[in-house]
């Protein structure tokens, strides 16, 4: 369920789910809470996904043209994996800038989540340089 936090008590919460009434609930029947924390560009992302599609379809597209000697035959003949190769790069390039261009005008919630555990005892060893212990740990 998607909606807004309205009340809480030691006891249950009331939750207002998007576009319908309210409910109230036991707090022991939640298992898990996520909240948006913040909210981040996906600049990184766009950047990556354009300049794969960029490279993908340069390579596509260079393979696809076959060999190209129109300078002559000596100095420019270029090969079908060359130009893969040539179009890879240059798309590559422009679909990276393209991406990231998207990507930094495009915002993306960062959700933080707690998990509702029960009772639990976690027993570690602990080695230094000096000692062997054991660590013990509750949560709950």
């Amino acid at each position: 369920m998607t909606g807004i936090l309205a009340d809480a008590t030691s006891g249950s919460v009331v939750f207002a789910p998007n576009g319908g009434t309210a409910v109230r609930l036991a707090r022991s029947s939640i298992r898990s809470l996520e909240w948006p924390l913040r909210q981040k560009r996906a600049t990184a992302k766009g950047l990556a996904l354009g300049g794969a599609i960029g490279a993908i379809a340069g390579a596509l597209g260079g393979a696809a043209s076959g060999e190209d000697c129109s300078g002559g035959g000596f100095l420019y003949c270029f090969s079908a994996g060359e130009l893969a190769l040539v179009g890879a790069v240059a798309f590559g390039g422009l679909g990276a800038v393209a991406g990231g261009a998207i990507g930094y005008f495009t915002h993306v919630a960062v959700w933080e989540s707690e998990q509702r555990q029960g009772l639990s005892l976690t027993i570690a060893p602990s080695l230094t340089a000096r000692q062997v212990g054991l660590v013990a740990s509750l949560s709950f």
